[in-house]
């Protein structure tokens, strides 16, 4: 049936994909890898449409397409976004972004960017370089009851608290949802729409604490 088609090249894109990454892999130093997953609610179609305008909007070159994903590069990264149907109308996109730069930051920064674009078509430029940071980001006002804290979420993939300058974090978006990882054990998740000004969303601890916390967006 026409409705499994889809899937099926998304598997074989992935297996390309994999294939083109071991062999830079062998060609190459170990080249460091971000793997990233998002829902969203769009056809099939449209899902290839952006994957092609996240990368020329985000500055990468020579697209190519094959099934059920597009390719492009930039610098030296290499990078694959792939459409597979979900239920509901739904569909999951996977990105998987390659780096010979020898910096690991650079993957993530650049997954990051591309996701930002799929969720949103036309967004901001990320504009991050080969050292995966822009000095940039965007910040929030986090709250968890009585307790407020300014957090900036950076391009590459890396999250920071003013309130405490030893904390480090990592974020990322998946399935629908914003995922903020604390070096502590702590994870914060938020049902994600990167037009919001505000979140609202669950903090789970490391020993199975849960408490409501919000993040609202900062000029």
């Amino acid at each position: 049936m026409k409705l499994f088609a889809p899937r099926s090249r998304v598997q074989c894109g992935f297996l390309f994909a994999l294939a083109f990454f071991t062999f830079a892999s062998l060609a190459s130093a170990q080249p460091s890898m971000s793997r990233g997953e998002q829902l969203l609610p769009i056809s099939y179609n449209e899902c290839i449409q952006r994957a092609e305008k996240s990368f020329l909007a985000e500055g990468w070159v020579n697209l190519g397409k094959g099934g059920a994903f597009v390719n492009a590069f930039k610098e030296n990264n290499g990078a694959y976004i792939m459409c597979n149907v979900a239920p509901e109308n739904k569909i999951w996109v996977n990105i998987v972004v390659a780096s010979n730069s020898g910096n690991a930051n650079v993957p993530g920064a650049q997954r990051v960017c591309l996701q930002a674009q799929m969720d949103q078509p036309g967004a901001s430029r990320c504009g991050a370089t080969e050292s995966g940071t822009t000095g940039g980001g965007t910040t929030w006002r986090y709250r968890d009851g009585g307790f407020t804290d300014i957090q900036i979420f950076l391009p590459n993939g890396t999250a920071k608290s003013e309130s405490n300058r030893e904390a480090s974090g990592t974020w990322s978006t998946e399935g629908g949802e914003l995922v903020v990882k604390w070096w502590n054990g702590w994870v914060n998740r938020y049902p994600w729409n990167s037009s919001a000004s505000k979140l609202t969303g669950i903090a789970l601890g490391p020993s199975g604490e849960r408490t409501s916390v919000t993040l609202e967006r900062q000029p």
